[in-house]
């Protein structure tokens, strides 16, 4: 798991193009841009607050629902995906905060708790209004 739990990471230790990838922290994101791991994962952050937002959510076709998860796709996304579906689930899980994150690096052990929960991705949060 990486976790080094095992006493070793044969996956990195014997990998000298992954070590030199990490030492110079230059990653080459799907679409052929390269940055370090910062760049990228503030770039994905962006782009999830947009795609989650109120101006975009008619970009989504409902595609179907599941154990208490509402399925959405993006259908031009899709098209440019090389055969991957572009994807949005939205639910309402019933879990308590000190639950979420006891298993927050549990994601087996989170599945679990709650049956909405298929794939952990917190991209908007949603908070409600207490009286």
């Amino acid at each position: 798991l990486g976790d080094n739990a095992s006493g070793s990471t044969p996956w990195l230790e014997n990998n000298e193009e992954l070590q030199t990838q990490i030492k110079e922290n230059k990653w080459m994101r799907w679409d052929g841009v390269e940055g370090t791991a910062s760049e990228h994962l503030e770039w994905m952050h962006k782009q999830a607050v947009s795609l989650t937002s109120e101006e975009r959510r008619n970009e989504f076709r409902p595609y179907g629902k599941r154990n208490g998860c509402s399925y959405y796709i993006h259908d031009e996304l899709t098209s440019k995906a090389n055969g991957y579906g572009f994807f949005k689930i939205e639910a309402t899980l019933c879990l308590e905060p000190r639950d979420m994150v006891a298993r927050s690096m549990d994601m087996e052990g989170l599945a679990t708790i709650d049956k909405t929960v298929v794939m952990m991705k917190i991209l908007k949060q949603y908070h409600l209004d207490e009286e």
